[in-house]
């Protein structure tokens, strides 16, 4: 099975990158939506009018690794909002 997965990323390589033409677990149409900090889908941290109430809940700068971890985790939610649906 390592193997098999060894094979699969050194063939898809070029597809992992988080920016460029094929930009890694993100959607074209995403494009139009309204940017935001990270910090509006991490949970733990506060945004907005929340209120910090620990140093940990403060908003921190991602690496690109962060970033992409995010990504995959964030594949598992399904974030509300407020949109009439």
């Amino acid at each position: 099975m390592a193997q098999k997965c060894q094979e699969y990323l050194d063939r898809w390589h070029d597809r992992f990158y988080l920016y460029g033409d094929k930009p890694f677990l993100q959607m074209p149409a995403i494009k139009a939506a309204n940017v935001q900090n990270f910090g509006a889908v991490l949970a733990e941290i506060s945004t907005g009018n929340t209120t910090v109430l620990t140093q940990s809940q403060v908003e921190k700068m991602l690496i690109d690794a962060d970033k992409a971890l995010l990504i995959v985790q964030l594949m598992g939610f399904g974030l509300g909002g407020v949109n009439g649906h």
